[in-house]
């Protein structure tokens, strides 16, 4: 359901509840680009939050970006999800994800 938009949220709950029961985990993609919805985020049965890479490619050089992915990785860990951070390409970047808090990285 990688590119999916949902039109019916029900519907979209009913099938990932359904794909949790079969034991899939469940992942919002490109989190913080696009079209992400803090809507489908708080309201689906989603297992990971992952954040863009595009997020974090200027995490080290930018507060104002660091405080834009810390108050995502907050944000999902509120709502009990696993956060992936994609894109981490300098052990800088990845210090400073895991004192936020992010859970996982990957370049």
């Amino acid at each position: 359901m990688e590119t999916a938009q949902f039109h019916d949220i029900d519907l979209a709950y009913n099938q990932l509840q359904h794909a949790r029961r079969l034991g899939a985990q469940i992942a919002f993609d490109d989190f913080g680009s696009g079209v992400s919805s803090l809507t489908y985020a708080s309201q689906l049965p989603i297992d990971i939050v992952k954040i863009d890479p595009e997020a974090i490619r200027h995490l080290v050089k930018r507060p104002q970006q660091r405080r834009f992915v810390s108050g995502i990785i907050d944000m999902a860990h509120a709502m009990q999800r696993i956060v992936l951070a994609e894109g981490v390409e300098t052990p800088d970047q990845l210090d400073v994800l895991r004192h936020m808090g992010c859970d996982m990285g990957l370049s």
